[in-house]
């Protein structure tokens, strides 16, 4: 309701946003990696052309609580951009745990991120 001048009311009805999807980095990664084979994370930035990308990073906290970031390939052929990279598993440290994220620029500089990822070692059973 809409109040106007002289004690008038009206109502109006307003619809946000454009209705159209927004892009997104979508993520393709294990839940845990083991330390003595390669894990391959991919991520996916939709509602975006390939040629709109910019570059693509993954980001890792270290066991010393430091941020490290590593580029991410892209991967050619694809609709939307897709970019991966190899998890590197020296930064998971002595606790086998280590946070992470991914990010993405595009051409125009607008940037995307996922939410924050935890990644664990996946270690051996012990022998009983």
């Amino acid at each position: 309701m809409i109040d106007l001048p002289g004690g008038n009311q009206r109502f109006a009805t307003f619809e946000m946003g454009t209705g159209e999807d927004h892009p997104a980095v979508r993520l393709d990664a294990p839940a845990r990696i083991e330390s003595d084979r390669p894990a391959v994370i991919s991520a996916t930035l939709s509602e975006v052309l390939p040629r709109e990308l910019r570059e693509m990073w993954l980001h890792v906290q270290g066991p010393d609580g430091t941020w490290s970031r590593y580029p991410m390939a892209r991967l050619e052929g694809q609709l939307s951009p897709v970019g991966a990279v190899a998890f590197p598993v020296s930064q998971l440290g002595p606790a086998g745990r280590a946070n992470w994220y991914v990010s993405a620029v595009t051409t125009q500089g607008d940037e995307y991120f996922t939410e924050l990822q935890s990644m664990s070692e996946a270690r051996p059973a012990s022998k009983r």
